[in-house]
């Protein structure tokens, strides 16, 4: 049982909810074998705390605990759910179990970026008096759209050499004839022309010196060390701009 356990955990296809229970079944029937965290995490290969969010995530409410994707490695989060690591930060700062529930079910069903969504909880935990709605109205509907780049990228866009992004997610609001925010710092506000949706696999010299002068190879290589590999089948936002304005 105890082997067919640890097998379990290792599949890719489990949520941190379903981690965290098989968890929960190796420290309290194999206590000789796992007497603590640290210990069941050493002889599972991953880090302490990675254990200690899984358990986090099975005391959450059932209607959290659906919406949990599967914690596939570099893989996008699928529209309506959410990441644990973003769930587990947003219970630390909303304790109110039914305002926990409500922004994640928000977060989830807007498929907002982590980062917005890291904005959102410290507004909500910082004005408790406000909805979840508004605060979401404020900080995502309202707000700027920053797109966020690498200094060497920064400097492609100023010199004209990089016109297209390829990226993972994408603020649901950013769509063609809106101005956006390029950001290191905010050095530049972009007008996008086009946003749509591409194969890795159907990527071609044009794109790829579109993404900064580079040649096909040369890409592949840097979206590798951005995201860890190059899956020819993955469906990606191409979003192609022209530099509006220097700040």
């Amino acid at each position: 049982m105890k082997l067919n356990l640890i097998e379990n955990i290792q599949r890719e296809d489990l949520s941190a909810v379903e981690k965290g229970k098989i968890c929960n079944e190796l420290l309290n029937k194999f206590p000789q074998h796992y007497p603590h965290k640290a210990e069941l995490a050493r002889k599972l290969g991953v880090s302490e705390s990675s254990v200690k969010a899984w358990l986090v995530t099975t005391g959450m409410p059932l209607e959290v605990q659906r919406l949990i994707a599967p914690e596939t490695a570099r893989r996008a989060v699928p529209q309506g759910k959410i990441d644990y690591s973003t769930a587990v930060k947003i219970s630390r700062q909303v304790k109110e179990p039914e305002k926990f529930i409500e922004v994640v079910e928000h977060i989830a069903q807007k498929h907002v970026p982590r980062r917005v969504a890291t904005q959102v909880t410290k507004q909500i935990a910082k004005e408790p008096e406000k909805s979840v709605e508004q605060v979401f109205r404020e900080v995502v509907e309202e707000a700027p759209i920053f797109l966020p780049f690498s200094r060497v990228h920064a400097d492609a866009i100023v010199l004209g050499t990089k016109t297209q992004t390829s990226r993972k997610t994408k603020d649901p609001r950013l769509q063609p004839g809106i101005a956006v925010r390029a950001q290191v710092t905010h050095f530049a506000d972009l007008e996008i022309a086009a946003v749509y949706r591409k194969k890795l696999g159907d990527f071609d010299d044009e794109d790829a010196m579109r993404e900064g002068g580079y040649t096909l190879k040369e890409f592949k290589e840097v979206w590798k060390d951005l995201h860890g590999e190059w899956n020819p089948n993955e469906s990606v936002y191409v979003i192609q701009f022209k530099l509006a304005r220097q700040v």
